[in-house]
C-alpha cells in the first residue's frame, strides 16, 4: 500500500518543526532554495538574481534591489542578513524577496501593496507566512 507523499520539497521543509536558533545561510543554499521556490511557486518565471550577498543587515532580514540596464533590461540584486532566526525564517525571507523580485521584473514596482499580498493564498498552501 502506498502512502500519500508530498512532491513539494518546499512544503516538506516548511512543515518541519524548526527550532528558534540562529541559522546561517550560504550563497549555495540560497541558490538551492531559489531554484526550488522558482520552480514550485513561480513556475520558473524568475531570472536568477544578478548578485547575491550575505552580510550584516541593519533593521531588516533581507533586501531586493531592482534596477534596469539599458541593454539587458530589468534585474534584481539580493542581500540577506548573515544570520536568520531559523531555517524556516530564512526560506520565508527568501520568498518575501523573491516576490519583490517578481514585482520588479513583471510589474515595474516593489511594494507591500496589493500585488505583494496577492501571493499570500498561494504561499499558505506551502505553509509559508508572507508578511510585510
Amino acid at each position: 500500500m502506498r502512502r500519500n507523499r508530498t512532491k513539494s520539497k518546499l512544503a516538506k521543509e516548511m512543515s518541519r518543526t524548526h527550532e528558534k536558533c540562529k541559522y546561517v545561510p550560504t550563497k549555495d543554499e540560497i541558490m538551492y532554495w531559489f531554484n526550488i521556490i522558482n520552480r514550485e511557486i513561480f513556475k520558473n518565471d524568475l531570472p536568477q538574481f544578478r548578485k547575491i550577498e550575505v552580510r550584516r543587515r541593519h533593521g531588516c532580514w533581507g533586501e531586493c534591489i531592482g534596477d534596469t540596464h539599458k541593454k539587458t533590461g530589468r534585474y534584481s540584486d539580493l542581500s540577506l542578513n548573515h544570520y536568520q532566526k531559523s531555517k524556516k525564517h530564512f526560506i520565508e525571507t527568501l520568498i518575501h524577496e523573491m516576490v519583490h523580485h517578481y514585482q520588479w521584473i513583471h510589474e515595474n514596482t516593489m511594494t507591500h501593496g496589493e500585488t505583494f499580498f496577492a501571493w499570500k493564498p498561494k504561499l499558505a498552501k506551502y505553509n509559508v507566512t508572507l508578511t510585510a
